[in-house]
């Protein structure tokens, strides 16, 4: 099936300019200049730092759902009450940001992101936790929507690649 996938998204995605292949020295400098933008960093920074939240929240919710006596399907509802509304709040977050300043949208996730994650603990069953998962998800959807958009605006076409990997690897 992936490999389905991948051979239809290499026939139809569109070809892309061939430069010339910088050195590694060249890629580590551009990386380095690229943090001297205010914008970028700041999106990193809220990347990295809910990235970790995210970790916290993926290694300790089994433990606090044993706690209180939640079987591995209810934790698994859990985790998908978190994800699905991760993925399925993106679209009309993207929709959002043509509206409201990312800045905006960008603190918003971020406190839906810290409120649930420390309201889990606070949580004793399966109800209480998907509600304060809901609100991760949501937090995780606004933000990531959020700095994504940030980084293609911050950031000049020619280093957007290079930005948008940066920004991928402060998220995991």
């Amino acid at each position: 099936m992936l490999l389905c996938v991948a051979l239809f998204a290499g026939c139809i995605l569109p070809k892309s300019e061939l430069k010339a292949r910088p050195s590694l020295r060249a890629v580590l400098g551009e990386s380095f200049r690229l943090l001297g933008n205010r914008c970028l960093l700041a999106g990193l920074v809220a990347s990295l730092g809910s990235a970790f939240g995210f970790g916290i929240f993926v290694s300790f919710l089994p433990l606090h759902a044993a706690a209180y006596g939640l079987d591995p399907a209810q934790v698994g509802f859990v985790f998908a009450a978190q994800a699905l509304t991760n993925v399925f709040g993106r679209v009309p977050v993207g929709m959002a940001l043509d509206r409201i300043p990312l800045s905006r949208i960008i603190a918003a996730g971020l406190f839906c992101f810290a409120f649930g994650l420390s309201a889990i603990g606070t949580a004793d069953s399966v109800v209480s936790l998907s509600a304060w998962t809901v609100m991760l998800g949501g937090g995780m959807a606004l933000t990531y929507t959020g700095v994504g958009a940030l980084v293609a605006k911050a950031v000049p076409p020619v280093q957007r690649g290079l930005a948008m990997g940066m920004y991928n690897s402060s998220v995991y």
